[in-house]
């Protein structure tokens, strides 16, 4: 039987490979690694033992390396010590990876081509294509953001969202020897912004792939947030214009009349602000520049005021709420949001009666519950009601178009809202807040 080599042998073989060879963990953990390995990261072996690989790899490949990992096999593209290199990755016994860094050689081409190798790594994708329609050069960002068709060099350019043609940008921007206007591709999950390049040195028009999907994400919410303060903001200024064209009438003349709607002129004004202030906070911690100030609040005078508001000689609301009850919160965006939900309860009982209940759910939460008797909403419409004028198809004036800012400012202060509602048995909306336990002094 023959003798097993040392430890200090299979050493030395692996440090006479050219090629970078380490094995890693099934959490991506180096374990050991060739002396071609660390040169290629510019540590020694001793300094890459125990790091995560997905550490070690420029941040435009660590998606890619860490989704390689995962499946166990495969290969992709990336750049080492100012090298291009290929990452090829196999699975072993019991669950470790073996690793394999081979740099590519270098061509005369490539040994001048600084600019590719910046763009290499680049923080957006980039695609050159020669006058036959194939690829001719792809960044690793490019190949990701084409998933899950493949982008690979040598072949045609492919086509992966129907809303835009790559080919057509492609010739014109290589007829017009100018850069093109960029366009907005709906990619799935992703919105892309595409610019298209003249070529260069004839070498073929080159695209410019930005990913602007938090952008593209934000802007639609500010949009949104707009249109409901817009909205919400309509029906006092609506109230308070028609009182003062009442007064003007006549009713100003009239002790009874002129104290009614002066009264009610308060009433409205008064909503205004407290609207105006809840959307000043809302739309601050939306954009992160202040926080909401989250104070303890007691529950039950908060929802009195919101159900003496609102109750009236057409309905009623109903009031159930433990005294002791306390939450944590901006008072001014839970008490708009209570309002939006009873209100819009109110526009569907029918007459009914809209019942508040409340009380400590345990585990530092309180759950309110709002219910109303109306003609409920069917199911193809209630995963939409919190979208911003969102009408059902037998709602005239809409359910639930102050929902968007009550759930904004529900979530702005760490809460959550669920609507659930059945044809025919109305609607419960369930608002879970933080708890706040005030003990009274005894």
């Amino acid at each position: 039987m023959s003798a097993r080599p040392s430890v200090k042998l299979l050493r030395a073989l692996l440090d006479e490979s050219a090629d970078g060879l380490l094995a890693v963990d099934a959490k991506g953990h180096v374990l050991t690694a060739n002396a071609a390995a660390s040169g290629l990261f510019g540590f020694g072996p001793e300094k890459i033992e125990g790091k995560h690989l997905e550490d070690l790899v420029p941040p435009v490949s660590r998606r890619p390396l860490r989704e390689l990992l995962a499946k166990g096999e495969g290969r992709l593209e990336t750049f080492l010590s100012g090298r291009r290199t290929e990452i090829r990755v196999r699975r072993l016994e019991d669950g470790v990876l073996l690793v394999r860094l081979r740099t590519q050689p270098r061509s005369r081409a490539d040994a001048g081509d600084s600019l590719g190798e910046f763009l290499f790594g680049f923080p957006h994708g980039v695609v050159r294509v020669g006058n036959d329609g194939k690829v001719t050069f792809a960044n690793p960002l490019a190949k990701v953001l084409f998933r899950p068709q493949a982008l690979v060099v040598g072949r045609p350019l492919p086509e992966p969202w129907p809303s835009i043609s790559l080919a057509t940008i492609v010739e014109r921007a290589r007829r017009s020897r100018i850069g093109l206007a960029p366009r907005i591709a709906d990619a799935g999950s992703r919105t892309l912004r595409i610019f298209a390049l003249p070529p260069v040195r004839d070498e073929g028009p080159v695209l410019v792939l930005e990913d602007v999907t938090r952008q593209h994400r934000r802007d639609r919410v500010n949009s949104e947030f707009v249109r409901n303060a817009a909205h919400q903001m309509r029906t006092p200024t609506a109230a308070i214009a028609s009182a003062v064209e009442v007064l003007q009438g006549g009713a100003k003349e009239i002790p009874a009349e002129r104290d009614r709607f002066l009264a009610h002129l308060e009433r409205e004004t008064n909503r205004l602000v407290r609207l105006m202030q809840a959307l000043l906070v809302l739309a601050r911690a939306e954009a992160g520049v202040q926080p909401p100030r989250l104070e303890f609040v007691r529950l039950e005078p908060l929802l009195q005021d919101v159900a003496g508001g609102a109750d009236g000689p057409e309905h009623r609301v109903e009031l159930t709420c433990d005294p002791s009850i306390a939450v944590f919160v901006e008072r001014d965006l839970a008490e708009q949001a209570f309002q939006s939900i009873v209100e819009n309860a109110l526009q569907h009982a029918r007459g009914g009666t809209v019942r508040i209940n409340a009380w400590d759910s345990g585990a530092g939460r309180v759950t309110v519950e709002v219910d109303d008797p109306g003609e409920g909403i069917l199911p193809e419409h209630l995963e939409r009601v919190q979208e911003p004028f969102y009408r059902g198809a037998v709602d005239r004036d809409g359910f639930g178009l102050g929902l968007a800012i009550a759930a904004q400012a529900i979530n702005a202060v760490g809460g959550t809202l669920r609507i659930a509602s059945s044809p025919g048995q109305g609607t419960k909306a369930t608002i879970e807040l933080p708890s706040a336990q005030i003990r009274e002094a005894s």
